[in-house]
């Protein structure tokens, strides 16, 4: 099994907040605070439901009425025409997950102007020019995937990937006068979403959606453009009461002309069919393994080119990834028979795909790697650069690197049914790639 986050759903706000269900639950889990069936048929523990901020405690009885709601409707549809009327947009949104504690953060930014449209995020970035719509990725330059624009961009999006859906109004990148504003303005973060009241004196506009989901979003006065929203979701198939808050922030622009034009220009890259061809592939064994200089625990750097001449394994982990936690103890395993045969063989895991950062990350990697007493070294991959140049897409990943410096064998995700094979199969091709070559 492994753990990963596609391109499509990492531009979305339905990944964003898939990641950090997976990532709190999983945490959760480890820690024990969610219960499971107790065994024997006795009664399952109870689990106190997280508590949502409560975001609409300002919308009085008398900011509810449908003359107000009324007001809500008509301040949005001239929302919904600026958006409209302007020659070029451009925005700056930040989405924070605030999932039982942990939050994530995620931002990204928005432009459009009468040639096409433009969203990135991260290392991914959206283009609509020339008459498609093309989906990029720093991590892989030279490749792009393109769709013919059918209709609009966003309708383009929706039918070639299966559904897409922006945390923002569709007025943003798909402008046009409003039919249904608390739709258009929710869109798929709230389903069924109903304008429900209107706070005049701070230009907020309350909603409600399914599942006991509500939202305020706020709209500049100046502009009447959107400043950002507070949301708590009921995300599909959650318990009752069960609510993810979310928070949105925007700082809209509108001008006659963008600084650089949105443009896209194919030459010299390579165009590709799928998402899956788009992203990194992991590197094939007896291609050069990437090199790496990474800093481990007590602080000094480990660096591939200093252990050549010695078979080197590593173990790509992190601290949320309960696969990787149940392998690790297999390749210590295999680090310690290493260690005792006297053979030219170095392991390390290296930490990576992290939330934490800086030294807050290194205090909590130490304390977990300290506890668990592994054999092996542990490297902090602290910027993912070199899990990037290997091109996993997931954890864990197991790489044996020869003496020559080239890929002798790669494992991704472990065994769930016998997870200690690994042991056995380190052995054997670390003694394959020490044995002396033939001619």
């Amino acid at each position: 099994m492994t753990m990963s986050v596609s391109l499509a759903r990492a531009i979305v706000v339905s990944g964003l907040v898939a990641s950090s269900l997976t990532v709190s639950g999983t945490a959760l889990a480890q820690e024990g605070a969610i219960p499971t069936p107790a065994a024997g048929g006795q009664e399952m523990p109870q689990f106190e439901m997280p508590k949502a901020p409560d975001i609409a405690g300002a919308f009085t009885d008398d900011k509810k009425t449908p003359e107000m709601i009324k007001s809500a409707e008509e301040m949005l549809k001239k929302t919904a025409l600026a958006y409209r009327d302007a020659k070029t947009y451009s925005d700056t949104v930040t989405i924070i997950v605030d999932m039982m504690g942990q939050k994530q953060e995620q931002a990204m930014t928005i432009t459009r102007d009468a040639a096409g449209a433009r969203i990135d995020m991260g290392s991914n970035s959206i283009v609509a020019a020339n008459g498609k719509v093309y989906i990029l990725s720093a991590d892989a330059p030279e490749k792009f995937v393109s769709y013919p624009i059918d209709g609009t961009m966003l309708k383009t999006l929706e039918k070639e990937l299966g559904g897409f859906n922006l945390p923002l109004p569709r007025w943003v990148l798909e402008p046009g006068e409003a039919k249904d504003v608390a739709v258009e303005l929710a869109g798929a973060m709230m389903p069924a979403a109903k304008l429900a009241g209107f706070d005049a004196d701070t230009g907020s506009v309350l909603l409600t959606g399914e599942g006991a989901s509500i939202a305020v979003f706020t709209i500049d006065p100046k502009t009447n453009l959107l400043s950002g929203a507070k949301l708590n979701m009921a995300p599909p198939g959650a318990p009752e009461g069960f609510l993810i808050p979310l928070t949105i922030t925007m700082t809209p622009a509108v001008a006659d002309a963008l600084a650089a034009p949105i443009t896209f220009d194919e030459t010299g890259k390579k165009s590709v069919k799928s998402l899956e061809d788009l992203a990194p592939q992991a590197l094939e064994v007896g291609t050069d393994a990437p090199a790496f200089a990474l800093a481990n625990l007590e602080g000094k750097t480990v660096s591939l080119a200093d252990l050549k001449g010695k078979v080197v394994v590593v173990d790509f982990w992190a601290e949320w990834c309960g696969p990787c936690k149940r392998g690790l103890p297999h390749v210590s395993e295999f680090a310690k028979w290493a260690k005792e045969s006297g053979k030219a063989i170095e392991v390390y895991g290296i930490n990576t795909l992290e939330q934490k950062k800086g030294e807050e990350r290194v205090k909590a990697v130490t304390e977990y790697w300290t506890k668990q007493g592994f054999v092996m070294g542990c490297l902090v991959d602290m910027d993912d650069a070199t899990i990037k140049a290997y091109g996993f897409q997931g954890i864990p990943a197991t790489v044996v690197i020869g003496p020559d410096g080239k890929i002798a064998a790669v494992h991704q995700g472990i065994d769930p049914q016998n997870p200690a094979k690994i042991i056995d199969d380190l052995k054997a091709e670390c003694e394959k790639a020490l044995a002396p070559k033939a001619g």
